[in-house]
């Protein structure tokens, strides 16, 4: 069995893969690229340097245009080409040409994306994952953006981390997870979350999930006029964009873009997976933030940790309970305050989120220009298990009726195995729980 063994050390080289997968994937991992370029150019020089070589290269033959580290995934061919497109007329960066793609998709289907699409493409995406590794000279970690809910994202996707931890032993597989809204989006959905966030419990090292519900309501307030400038989109097509770039705002100052934490260097997703994950029962991340990327900047860090800490502490539900491993993320003028943001005391951060906090400081993240000093909280929170108690709930009643279930077992998925998976999001709710 072939096996790639990668060192993940203090190499002030490390890279990143991303492997953008599914359409969902493909929207949310261009939305995040384009984040990370803001970031590069409108953060410090050092901090900027280290964000490029993190997650872009540059071009063959002489070419100075940077080139991001990632393998783009998909079984139909218009989001790749789309997103491919929109890079290259934005000209900040561009795709390497790593990618697959099929002319047809996975029918919203798991069962489908897992057994037939992954099993005819398999290869040729570890092939170009191979060949992206293949540039970098320090591996740190791969990091997968896609959606649990339609089929190639969660399908594929799901195979994908079966994989990649087979294949890649010791790297870091995190996963920036994109939950459907509860309203529900295809009929399918509910079987296709319970079987990818089963396969994520198992083969993942964090998963941080994205609430689309959740970001839905902010687009919605936007629209009302609820936005500080009064200016939100008037669509929903411009609603889905913005909810794309609220999770690339969030993805990139929660857990990928670098800092420094207890004085050194963070090797990015190697310590977020030992400062946010426990132990194997609990792999599942949520991410906090008060600032949105058109906000203004906040009148001071005590006040912005402050709403912080009101924020994931309702969202717990659990008045006096251990505070969960949490890393705050604190990206502005810390030490040297401008731009009316206040010193942070450095008792504050232990004080509001517990001892089992660590904190990661950094440069701001940039938006159009505009340089914003944010607080970013990714917790393995108990919060987690209100979502994945719906999601188990709504797919236990189609088990138990057979509602769908004919569309799964024609591909190989049975009845049992649902029932597996319901198992195994019952003992993840049951361990955080404990």
């Amino acid at each position: 069995k072939l096996q790639f063994l990668y060192f993940i050390g203090s190499s002030s080289k490390m890279s990143v893969v991303t492997l953008q997968v599914g359409q969902c994937g493909n929207q949310v991992g261009k939305s995040i690229f384009t984040q990370l370029v803001s970031s590069i150019e409108g953060g410090g020089e050092e901090e900027g340097s280290r964000t490029e070589e993190m997650y872009f290269r540059r071009g063959r033959k002489g070419k100075s245009k940077r080139v991001a580290r990632a393998v783009m995934i998909d079984m139909e061919p218009k989001v790749v080409e789309r997103a491919v497109g929109e890079a290259r007329r934005e000209g900040k960066f561009e795709y390497n040409g790593t990618s697959l793609q099929k002319q047809e998709g996975s029918a919203n289907n798991w069962a489908y994306g897992y057994s037939v699409q992954s099993l005819c493409s398999m290869e040729g995406i570890v092939e170009d994952i191979q060949k992206e590794v293949e540039t970098v000279d320090s591996l740190n970690g791969f990091m997968m953006v896609h959606s649990v809910a339609g089929g190639t994202g969660s399908g594929v996707g799901s195979h994908l981390s079966e994989v990649l931890s087979d294949l890649y032993c010791g790297v870091p597989l995190a996963t920036a997870s994109v939950l459907p809204l509860q309203t529900g989006e295809i009929t399918t959905q509910h079987y296709n979350c319970l079987l990818t966030l089963a396969h994520l419990q198992r083969y993942s090292d964090v998963s941080v999930l994205m609430d689309n519900t959740r970001l839905l309501k902010h687009f919605e307030k936007q629209q009302q006029g609820g936005g500080k400038n009064n200016n939100g989109p008037k669509t929903m097509a411009e609603g889905f964009e913005g909810i794309n770039q609220q999770m690339a705002w969030e993805v990139c100052g929660g857990v990928l873009l670098p800092g420094k934490m207890g004085g050194r260097r963070m090797r990015l997703l190697h310590d977020f997976v030992d400062v946010t994950v426990p132990t194997v029962d609990r792999k599942f991340v949520t991410l906090y933030t008060t600032q949105q990327p058109d906000g203004g900047q906040p009148s001071s860090w005590n006040v912005e940790l402050r709403q912080l800490s009101r924020q994931a502490g309702v969202a717990t539900g659990r008045t006096g309970a251990e505070p969960p491993p949490s890393l705050l993320s604190l990206r502005g003028h810390i030490e040297k305050p401008a731009q009316g943001l206040s010193k942070v005391e450095v008792s504050t951060p232990s004080s509001l989120f517990g001892p089992n906090c660590q904190t990661l400081t950094g440069v701001a993240l940039d938006v159009r220009g505009v340089t914003h000093g944010s607080g970013f909280l990714a917790s393995n929170s108990p919060a987690v298990t209100g979502l994945l108690d719906k999601i188990r709930g709504r797919a236990f009643e189609m088990v138990s009726c057979g509602a769908y279930l004919h569309h799964f077992q024609k591909y190989g998925v049975e009845k049992d195995d649902c029932l597996t998976a319901l198992d195994t999001l019952k003992q993840v709710v049951k361990d955080y729980e404990g």
